[in-house]
């Protein structure tokens, strides 16, 4: 009897994670159909076109962790998130990384927000599409030349007032605990003097991680999104000082029972 109640549950885990898979590609694929046209609709209007496509992008990020993923019981959001992330526009927001969708879940719930991400996830479809007419930067090498490029083109989001979305750490933690921050986005909050908002998320099992056994993962992952504190980069010394502080918080705020 018990090995045949382990196969229902294996079999229902098998389906739920097919849904939700066809769910995430056919959301892709309806952004992509609907965006692309009125990107090349917009193209003699530079100016209006990345709002009107930045409030479809996050328009439909939000239906999907604000709407169909707290009724899937998949994700949770702690209160102040929305309130400090619309009370700090034009801030540095920086984030630690467990899955593939991080990204996608801050985005659903950052206004107006562009996003510093590794250059290799431009060869996916619709990475390539959100660089190309949306506020994303590609980080492709470390030569000095080109962190220096990179970190123009971010100054500059900051300074036309949008905000702007970090990874620290650089890549996905394998043991899910928070890795060492790197200091370049701590760089460009001390320079342009403004105020960094950290966030902590939580995953209670292993989902687009890195080190994950097989594609499915071995129960149901609940997420959590929690604000960790808003710093002001003139309270301390240098960039790296300030790295130090956000990394205590977030780190501290990771080891939170969900």
């Amino acid at each position: 009897m018990l090995k045949i109640l382990e196969g229902i549950g294996k079999i229902f885990r098998i389906l739920w994670m097919g849904v939700a898979a066809s769910v995430f590609v056919l959301s892709n694929v309806v952004f992509v159909l609907f965006a692309l046209p009125i990107a090349l609709l917009l193209a003699p209007f530079p100016r209006v076109r990345p709002r009107v496509l930045s409030l479809l992008l996050r328009g439909l990020l939000n239906l999907m962790f604000s709407k169909a993923a707290p009724f899937c019981r998949v994700f949770g959001l702690s209160e102040n998130v929305r309130k400090v992330l619309a009370e700090n526009r034009g801030s540095l927001i920086v984030c630690n990384h467990i899955t593939l969708i991080d990204p996608m879940l801050v985005l659903s719930f950052a206004p107006d927000t562009g996003v510093l991400l590794k250059g290799k996830y431009g060869k996916w479809p619709a990475i390539w599409f959100l660089l190309k007419f949306f506020d994303f930067v590609a980080l492709d090498g470390t030569s000095p030349a080109e962190i220096a490029g990179v970190a123009e083109a971010c100054a500059k989001l900051l300074r036309g007032g949008r905000s702007l979305l970090v990874f620290p750490e650089g890549t996905r933690s394998r043991s899910g605990r928070v890795g060492d921050f790197k200091n370049l986005a701590f760089k460009l909050a001390k320079d342009g003097g403004c105020k960094v908002v950290a966030l902590c998320i939580r995953v209670d099992a292993p989902f687009f991680s890195k080190g994950q056994k097989g594609i499915l993962p071995a129960r149901k992952p609940n997420f959590k999104m929690d604000c960790a504190g808003v710093f002001d980069p003139s309270d301390y010394r240098n960039a790296d000082t300030l790295c130090a502080a956000v990394y205590r918080a977030v780190s501290k705020k990771c080891r939170e029972p969900m």
